[in-house]
């Protein structure tokens, strides 16, 4: 560890492991979220046919399509309120990624003055004070 290394890359490598693994953690919800809603536009398709073909045949089938129409209209609702819980929980990763990427800028431009500081302290430059 020379004068100059005040540790502060093995910070900044801890935030970018955290900022990595957030990362994933987006992609996964993202990819989640597709899946879900892909989920829900069936289910509202098999109601959309149950309905059609209860209308088309009727009869001693209709009581069975309409019951088809429900359960598949209850699953659709289902996946609809898991997709607002999942972009919920994605707002929410966001966010807590950002926070680690502001905190990560913040502790470098901190760590830049004082290294110039320290700089300017070993070769007796004359620093400004607005570091």
């Amino acid at each position: 560890m020379g004068f100059f290394n005040s540790g502060s890359t093995m910070f900044v490598d801890k935030s970018i492991k955290k900022i990595k693994a957030l990362q994933k953690d987006i992609v996964k919800l993202n990819n989640s979220i597709e899946g879900v809603a892909t989920s829900e536009e069936y289910w509202l398709d098999q109601a959309a046919t149950s309905l059609a073909v209860s209308r088309k045949y009727g009869g001693i089938y209709e009581p069975l399509h309409l019951e088809r129409k429900e359960k598949a209209e209850k699953e659709a609702k289902y996946h609809a309120t898991l997709r607002l819980y999942l972009q919920k929980e994605l707002g929410f990763v966001e966010r807590l990624q950002q926070k680690h990427i502001d905190k990560a800028l913040q502790h470098r431009d901190f760590t830049t003055a004082q290294k110039t500081r320290q700089f300017c302290f070993f070769f007796n430059f004359t620093c400004f004070s607005s570091f």
